[in-house]
């Protein structure tokens, strides 16, 4: 997915169904069967921070794009640190 959004960045409905299905994925939920900590990591090491750097610039004034990417942001850092 991260992949699919580098490629497609520019195009706003792709990045809104990319972020959201990458949230649905990442997002603390206890019925969850995957390890999320995984599942985040792999997300950061996929290149998620350069697309959502470039979201910051392109979208900017797109509260729907920017609210998700910091949502995303925010969920992989913490794994991270």
């Amino acid at each position: 997915m991260v992949d699919a959004l580098s490629r497609h960045r520019d195009d706003h409905d792709i990045m809104i169904q990319g972020l959201g299905l990458l949230l649905n994925t990442i997002v603390d939920d206890p019925q969850t069967k995957i390890s999320l900590s995984k599942a985040r990591q792999t997300v950061l090491s996929s290149g998620i921070v350069d697309v959502l750097q470039y979201i910051e610039i392109k979208f900017k004034n797109r509260q729907d794009i920017i609210s998700m990417s910091h949502k995303l942001s925010s969920l992989v850092m913490n794994t991270w640190s």
